[in-house]
């Protein structure tokens, strides 16, 4: 029963586009099923941009038999001594982390996340000019057999709460007695001060309670305060907006590439929080109303965005609402009984523990002995879904938040075969594409960086990484 249950919640964690493709209801049995459905055709039929969510360049790339990505890594010379490249750990899990490389007619273009990142995301890490030239871009080819289909399987890292709770409850033998009260003193007390706007979006989900947007506003900023995974949704909804909604020219032509356009939101994201820049921690993400208004008008792609910011917030309170409900509320629970909740970490655990879930994982890497243990919380999630991806044949799974362009490597795929390159990156004409300068001796093994290489780790869930992931 346990082992099913697992099954299901890395089911759960993922986005079957292949399904959704074709309208196909993949997801079990829950509350959310018909609107996780139907608010995906309306954004695929009613958004600018929407048709991208079916059909695109990623995806294209995904369903061919060669497979080319452009990965970084500052830590060339220690990679190249070791021979290997391992997986490391944030939104894809346990993946090495790429982007697209688009086949031209023989040349290698960047996807436009991949260039955004080589142009502007890496010179945020990095203090001189000399470590700038440390970093390296790697061509990987994959060659992926006839008998392999390597499902468009995308990992939704919102949908990790109950597969981070299940974790908890097998491994908590690690933490002392003092230290497991602690840790659930500390999350019960957390949702306990966010009751009031967990509250709200389920009442606007199931009763359709009509709330104005600035008191919305004003009572997400305070939660966010106490769940920082709300930080993480409201990015995503901001981001999401910006990538379906926008119609600048950079947009545009993108959009031609069959691209979702990352320019946007990435600006906004970092010019309103530079310092996210070092270690990417969303949950510091709560713009006001003002605030998020402000950088809307002045964000420039290249053009004039035709964003309305007062569109963007009523998207965002109706956004948020479902996906509270959708991500931190079991499926099969409408309200819990707010008024008669005894405040036990066993009883919120069957009406919220999804949310549970999220918030112990990020608590852990507050404790001070979590270096000693974090193998084996990191490791055994990897562990499992490489399991799962090799049990349903994906080769590069995706964040399936939104087909924007971030996919990895499952290091643990038996099948396939690998050759790693050393690049050159150019620009020409307002692209960037890479050439390749010689093969490397590298293989690709599935195991997780080891915490003695610090730096973009801090990016993708704090871990220290052999490989830049970024």
């Amino acid at each position: 029963m346990e082992n099913d249950t697992l099954w299901d919640n890395w089911a759960d964690a993922h986005v079957f586009y292949d399904a959704l493709k074709h309208q196909i209801s993949y997801l079990k049995d829950s509350l959310t099923k018909r609107d996780e459905i139907e608010q995906w055709k309306y954004l695929v039929d009613e958004s600018p941009n929407g048709k991208l969510l079916i059909k695109n360049s990623m995806f294209d790339l995904l369903e061919k038999k060669k497979i080319q990505l452009l990965h970084f890594t500052r830590h060339f010379d220690v990679v190249m001594d070791e021979h290997k490249l391992c997986a490391s750990g944030g939104c894809l899990v346990g993946s090495i982390y790429c982007t697209p490389l688009i086949n031209e007619d023989n040349v290698l273009r960047l996807h436009n996340l991949g260039r955004y990142i080589f142009k502007k995301e890496l010179n945020m890490f990095l203090t001189d000019t000399k470590a700038m030239h440390e970093i390296k871009p790697l061509i990987i080819e994959i060659d992926v057999p006839k008998s392999v289909s390597n499902r468009l399987a995308g990992i939704d890292y919102l949908r990790l709460g109950a597969v981070h709770l299940q974790l908890f409850k097998q491994l908590e033998y690690l933490l002392s007695q003092e230290e497991r009260y602690k840790l659930k003193s500390v999350v019960l007390l957390r949702i306990k001060k966010s009751i009031e706007f967990l509250a709200i979006c389920n009442k606007i989900h199931y009763e359709n309670y009509k709330i104005g947007t600035k008191e919305f506003f004003d009572i997400l900023n305070s939660a966010i305060q106490n769940l920082p995974i709300l930080g993480y949704i409201y990015f995503e909804a901001v981001a999401e907006y910006l990538q379906l909604y926008s119609t600048d020219k950079m947009t545009n032509a993108y959009k031609e590439l069959g691209e979702f356009n990352n320019w946007g939101y990435k600006e906004l994201m970092f010019n309103l929080y530079p310092g996210l820049g070092k270690d990417f921690d969303l949950g510091r993400f709560n713009p006001n109303i003002p605030q998020l208004a402000k950088e809307i008008k002045t964000i420039k792609l290249e053009g004039v965005s035709n964003v309305e910011p007062d569109k963007l917030f009523d998207y965002i309170k109706n956004r948020l609402s479902f996906l509270v409900n959708a991500r931190f509320f079991n499926s099969k629970i409408s309200s819990p009984p707010w008024d008669k909740l005894k405040w036990e970490f066993d009883e919120l655990v069957d009406y919220l523990g999804p949310l549970l879930g999220h918030l112990i994982h990020r608590e852990l890497r507050n404790f001070s002995r979590y270096p000693d243990f974090y193998f084996y919380f990191d490791q055994s999630k990897a562990l499992q879904i490489w399991n799962y991806w090799n049990n349903i044949d994906v080769v590069a799974p995706f964040n399936g938040v939104m087909p924007k362009g971030e996919l990895g490597i499952n290091p643990a795929h038996t099948q396939c075969n690998y050759k790693i390159y050393l690049g050159e990156i150019s620009d020409k004409r307002g692209f960037s594409y890479i050439k390749k300068k010689r093969q490397l001796d590298l293989k690709i093994i599935p195991r997780l960086v080891d915490l003695k290489y610090p730096f973009m780790g801090k990016i993708q869930n704090k871990l220290a990484e052999l490989a830049l992931d970024t």
